[in-house]
């Protein structure tokens, strides 16, 4: 099954959690695709802030995640999200994408 869900500056946490509780419900194998190409902006901080969220859902996403493509919208924010990465346990290989390559 493909979820997609989209990102901008104005996203919440608690927007976050609503997609991610929507994903998992269906209990079945996902591809998850997030485009967060309407960022403007992006930070390390932000991005580990998410931590908790990921870790509340880890078992889901081991068993459900298959595999996670990021959408962004220039090679920084690609390189920010890649620095990221290293720091977040990811259970599904992860391809970050700009809107350039696509």
């Amino acid at each position: 099954m493909n979820f997609t869900f989209s990102v901008d500056n104005h996203t919440t946490f608690e927007m976050i959690e609503t997609s991610f509780e929507t994903m998992f419900s269906k209990k079945r194998e996902i591809i998850l695709h997030i485009d967060a190409s309407k960022c403007t902006t992006l930070r390390f901080k932000t991005i580990m802030r998410l931590v908790p969220l990921l870790e509340k859902y880890h078992k889901d996403s081991h068993k459900y995640l298959k595999h996670t493509t990021i959408i962004v919208s220039n090679p920084f924010m690609t390189n920010v999200v890649n620095f990221s990465l290293q720091f977040i346990d990811t259970p599904s290989p992860v391809n970050i994408c700009t809107l350039s390559k696509l």
